[in-house]
């Protein structure tokens, strides 16, 4: 490679008739990864991992659905307030829907509305059943953790609590994402190989429409995401009965299902990093502030970055980058509360 000489690059082309019908270039990462005729073996680590992950999200299902069985008939949980949750993950994710489809005048286009909604409904149920089954617990236990969720879903958007969660997620997402490239200068300077480059979401490089639709896609995706996490919490904490020895299983869990590859011990490690900011973010900010920084964090990574304006794809590479100076302003600004920046400093 031109700009690093230490890494070499294969080249690869085939020809059919005398005409070019293949061309390829390969990174020493690429060399091992099987042709994409041949089926890819998962490891007995992922297999295990999968199971696990699917053991533990039917768990989750099937113990909510008690739980909010007994709420009920105790008439416990904030009906109100898990139904403005469904509502919202219904309209983000039918936002979504009509801004990443490629939309046509034809009669198909309502078979794709009838699975669009299919989906939305599914999606927005099982986070009202999360939120129903997990909101008197939270309110009982760690109230301050759904306070500003409870505050923004009410519609309560100026609210000084909300704008802080939302700027102390902004920042957690942007410090994530440095930790998590760390790799790209440590594994270098210990004479190994830099890590596979991470992936730009390919739709972020057709439109500004599509970069929008894959913010919704985060959105929803990581409320979900969340509301699992902590039901998995609560879950844990009833078997053992401590705060600080249920957050070591989660970190554990995710620590173990996210490693792997050529570097397996690092991997377990830096997850087990991540982990444990996921749970005390959880812990101590609640609900607004993991999302937004899981939310933002994606975001850095898949949208394209970019200084030189001139390309065409500079524009969409705006998009995520607006989204993110977006949040962290109105988070600052509805932080202040009419609050002066500086106070006394013009007198």
């Amino acid at each position: 490679m031109p700009e690093q000489p230490d890494i070499s690059l294969r080249i690869e082309a085939a020809s059919f008739h005398g005409k070019p019908v293949y061309f390829d270039s390969l990174h020493p990462w690429d060399w091992d990864h099987p042709p994409r005729d041949v089926v890819r073996n998962r490891s007995t680590h992922q297999q295990l991992a999968v199971i696990l992950l699917v053991t533990l999200f039917s768990a989750i299902i099937v113990a909510s659905l008690f739980v909010v069985r007994r709420h009920h008939r105790l008439n416990r949980g904030d009906a109100r307030g898990s139904q403005r949750l469904a509502n919202f993950i219904l309209l983000t994710f039918l936002a979504m829907w009509l801004l990443r489809a490629h939309h046509l005048p034809s009669i198909d286009e309502f078979d794709l509305a009838i699975f669009a909604l299919a989906w939305g409904f599914l999606v927005s149920s099982l986070a009202r059943l999360l939120y129903f089954a997990l909101e008197p617990f939270v309110r009982k236990r760690d109230p301050h953790t759904i306070i500003s969720w409870s505050r923004l879903i009410g519609g309560n958007l100026r609210d000084p609590l909300v704008g802080r969660d939302i700027l102390i997620g902004v920042v957690y997402g942007v410090l994530l994402t440095i930790f998590e490239s760390f790799d790209n200068f440590l594994l270098p300077a210990f004479g190994k190989l830099p890590p596979e480059p991470g992936f730009v979401a390919g739709e972020t490089l057709v439109s500004l429409r599509n970069s929008l639709g894959l913010a919704m896609h985060y959105t929803w995706i990581f409320v979900l995401y969340t509301l699992l996490i902590f039901f998995l919490f609560f879950l844990l904490r009833l078997v053992v009965r401590k705060d600080w020895l249920a957050g070591t299983v989660i970190v554990f869990i995710g620590a173990i299902t996210n490693s792997g590859g050529d570097y397996a011990w690092a991997t377990f490690i830096a997850s087990a990093v991540i982990w444990l900011s996921i749970y005390l973010v959880l812990r101590r900010f609640g609900l607004v502030a993991l999302v937004t920084g899981l939310v933002v964090q994606n975001i850095l990574v898949v949208s394209p970055v970019t200084t030189h304006w001139s390309r065409w794809y500079a524009a969409n590479a705006i998009v995520g980058m607006a989204v993110i100076v977006a949040l962290a302003l109105y988070g600052f600004y509805t932080a202040l509360a009419g609050q002066e920046i500086f106070p006394g400093a013009l007198d």
